[in-house]
Parts: structure tokens; sequence; C-alpha cells
């Protein structure tokens, strides 16, 4: 501020001279004015001085009592630091020390086992006790007295345990000799009891070789009458088995008959089931829908709300589905994303209304692993199938397949270059079975070449030209096999 001042006097003299030059006063500026003037501006000039020197004064005191403080604080850092580490070594030298006596702990208990090994715990245990008393009675005079009566009674236990100790061994030991005296007594008798086997089996060995030449001489009897007995039977066999002979030849001659009919009738109803499957493979995929599944498509409408930011929203859908019968009822079956399902969730979204043939459908079921559900479609009365099995693969199905649109979602480009939004035609060469044992589909190249790059796309039905479903789409170019209900969860609506 006085800096401030100082300069705008500076200013005010400048002015203050070059209005005396330029403008006639009306009075004259004596050298006395000039003098008094010169000598102010030398006062407000030294007033400056001052001014900084005190301010440059100040800010060196500053400056030391901040270098005071930061080497203070240095200072406090390196001994915080100096008894953190202190205090750091302490404790790695009592985990040390308390490892140390775990380890020894550890191999103490490893040694100890069975009934010695209990005793010799319990001597370190008193021992370990006396060696405290011991160490009580150093900062104690007055319980010494105490104490070394407890140590004598103490070392008179220990004494009798080792004691007892000493007399366990020596049972031991005695237990021992009496085995060994045992061993040798059972194995005196058991070379006694050889002997006497020895002799029983040489008199066995003698009777029975009596009993052998009684009985070839009874052999040899009884094979002269079996060879007269067989010679007779021989004769009425030989008798019986010319007479089966030409029964069986009549017979066979019969059914050799028979036979050839049979052939030429199933030869035939060969000819016409093949007649049938060349048709079906042959027929055009245009005509094939028209003929064969446009007729037997279902519709079902289906409303649901969801909250946005800018309120709620309200979606309406109408599912064209494939009725397809499993386990002994009728469903359709479409991605549960469709109508506002949350990906794996089991959830219905708000407002959810499933309507078929003017019905509410108010429950189904829901396979939350691949994203599907299956509502029963109880009003229908037509022609369905049955999905394929399992395990068909993929060379058993048709060459070529349809993908049946259930939400007329066919994209812009796909209209604008013809693809139906009913059906898109699939090559059966084109699906690779995956490792959940589902399809997926890969056609390369690029839209609108010759091969197009068409792609499956989600809530699609793979079904054969006659309309026998294979699997639904829950996601682009992959396809879930629809085979059974057993896994999939209840879900009310």
């Amino acid at each position: 501020m006085r800096t401030f001042l100082i300069g705008m006097c500076d200013i005010f003299l400048i002015l203050y001279l070059t209005a005396g030059i330029n403008v006639r006063p009306p009075t004259v500026l004596t050298v006395d004015d000039f003098y008094e003037l010169k000598s102010m501006h030398k006062t407000l000039q030294a007033d400056k001085q001052k001014a900084e020197e005190e301010l440059k004064d100040k800010l060196r005191l500053e400056r030391e009592d901040k270098e005071i403080l930061m080497a203070e604080k240095q200072k406090s850092e390196e001994e915080l630091k100096k008894k953190l580490r202190g205090e750091q070594e302490e404790k790695e030298i009592m985990l040390a020390q308390k490892q140390e006596q775990e380890e020894l702990a550890a191999a103490l208990l490893k040694d100890l086992t069975g009934e010695k090994e209990n005793l010799a715990a319990k001597l370190a245990e008193e021992k370990d006790r006396l060696g405290e008393m011991e160490q009580s009675l150093l900062s104690s005079d007055a319980e010494r007295e105490r104490m070394n009566k407890d140590l004598q009674e103490k070392a008179k236990t220990l004494k009798a345990r080792e004691q007892m100790l000493a007399n366990l061994n020596n049972e031991i030991a005695d237990q021992e000799e009496s085995w060994r005296k045992m061993n040798a007594s059972y194995k005196k008798d058991l070379e006694s009891q050889k002997e006497t086997i020895e002799t029983g089996r040489v008199m066995t060995e003698q009777l029975q070789d009596e009993v052998r030449a009684t009985k070839l001489l009874a052999q040899k009897i009884q094979s002269q009458a079996r060879e007269e007995k067989v010679n007779a039977e021989r004769k009425a066999a030989e008798a019986l088995a010319a007479r089966q002979q030409a029964e069986a030849e009549k017979v066979s001659a019969l059914k050799a008959a028979e036979t050839a009919k049979a052939d030429t009738k199933r030869a035939q109803q060969n000819i016409l089931i093949l007649s049938a499957t060349v048709k079906e493979i042959k027929q055009d995929a245009g005509t094939a829908f028209e003929n064969n599944i446009r007729s037997i498509l279902q519709k079902v409408n289906v409303t649901y709300e969801r909250k946005l930011a800018g309120g709620i929203t309200r979606y309406e859908r109408e599912l064209i589905l494939l009725p397809v019968k499993i386990n002994d009822q009728i469903y359709g079956v479409f991605p549960s994303r469709q109508i506002g399902f949350s990906w794996r969730s089991d959830r219905a979204p708000d407002g959810l209304v499933i309507m078929y043939q003017d019905k509410k459908v108010t429950s189904g079921r829901i396979n939350k692993d691949d994203d599907l559900i299956a509502i029963p479609l109880p009003g229908y009365d037509g022609d369905v199938y049955s999905p394929y099995p399992a395990t068909t693969q993929v060379i058993e199905f048709m060459p070529i397949l349809l993908a049946l649109r259930n939400n007329g979602n066919v994209s812009l480009l796909d209209k604008v270059r013809g693809i139906s939004d009913s059906y898109f035609i699939v090559n059966r060469d084109y699906l690779k079975t995956d490792k959940d044992h589902g399809f997926k589909y890969n056609m390369t190249g690029f839209p609108g070449t010759g091969t197009r790059a068409e792609r499956i796309i989600s809530g699609d039905q793979l079904v054969d030209l006659n309309g026998q479903l294979i699997g639904v789409a829950n996601q682009a170019n992959r396809v879930i096999r629809i085979n059974a209900m057993h896994e999939w969860d209840e879900i009310a609506f």
C-alpha cells in the first residue's frame, strides 16, 4: 500500500510540473516551492525504501522460521522411523522366538508316543513346573520355604513315576520273553502235527490205490453195457432223424415261399417310401413352407411394460410360433428376452400379458441357462410333430432346412435383398455341433454375393421342410436343441 501511495505521489508531481509548463499559472512558481517539492519527493522515496527493507526482513524471518519448522519436522520423522524400525525388529525377534518355541514343541510332541511317551511328557511338565517354581523363589523370599517343600514332594512324585516307567519296561520285557517261550512251544507242537499228518497221508494213498483198482473193474463192466445201449439208441435215432428231415424239408419249402412273398411286398413298400423321401428332399423351400408349414403356425400376442427415464413404456408384440409336441403336450418355444425378460432371469416384466386364441396364458416353462420359454398351446388341434431326437446327427437332416421367423424381425438390408420375413433358407452343411450339443451356423461371405452370408437371428425356429422342429435360436447363429422339458422350471405369468 505504501509503495502504491509513493507511486501516486510521483505521478501527481510529474503532472503538476507538466501543467506548470503548458498552462499559464495564476502566480509564478518560486525556487522555494521547487525545493519544497523536491524535499517531499526525497522523503517519499526514503519511506518507500524503508518499507521495502522492512518487507524483505519480514520475508527473511518467515523463510528462516519455515526452514526451522522443516528441520524439526524432518527430525521428528526420522525419530519416528527409527522408533518404528526398532519396534519392527523387536517384533521380528519375538516372532522368531515364538516360531522356534513352536518348532521345538512340535518336535517334542512328535517324539512322544504311547504310555511311555505320556509319562515322559508328564515328567517334562513337572520339570518345567519345578523350573518355574525355582524362578519364583528368586522373586519372593517369603515363599521360598513352601516352594522347597513342594519341590521335594514333586521330586518324590517324579521318582515314583520314573520307577513306574521302569516297572512298565520290565513288564514289557517279561511279556516279550513269555511270547518267545509260547512261540517255541507252538513250533514244537506244529512239528508233531506235521509228522501225524504225513503218516495219515501215506495211509490215505494206499486206500486210494485200492479204490482206483475197484473203479477200473466197475468201469469196464459199465462200458460194455453202455456200448450195447448206444447201438440200440443209434438205430432208433437214425429212423427218427429220417422222418424229421422229411418234415423239416416240407416246412422249409413253405417258409421260403412265404419269405419270397414278404420280400416282394417289403421291396414295394421301400420303393414307395424312397419315392416319398426323394420327393420331400427335392421339394422347393418356398413351396414346402406354403404347403406344409404356413397353415400350422400359431399367433401369440404379448404386452408388457418397462420403466424408462421418460416414464413407463408399453410394448406390444405378435409371435408366430410352430406347435411342437413334447411329453404329450403341445408348446410354442421362443427366447424369453422377446417378451421383456432379462438375461438368465425368471422374473417376469411388469404388466406381462400373453394371449393365445383370446385366452390368457398364465403359466409355462423356462430354461434360464439358454434364455428360452415354452408356453402351452392347449387350443391347437392341427397337425403336430415331436422334435427330432437328441441323438440325431447333422448329416441325418435334410440338405435344405428352414429357419421360421417368429417376430417379423428381418433387417432392412435383408428385405431389400428379397429375404422373406417368414422364413430363411438354411444350408445343412453350414451347421456344426458345438460343445453344448447345440448348433452353430457359420456361412462365410459378403452380403449380396453368391454366398450372401445371411444369418439365423434370435427367435428363429429351425425345422425341416415338413415342419419337424430341430431347435430354437436363442442368439444370432446359435440354435438350442429342443427335445424334452424335464430340466425346465415351471413359471407363472
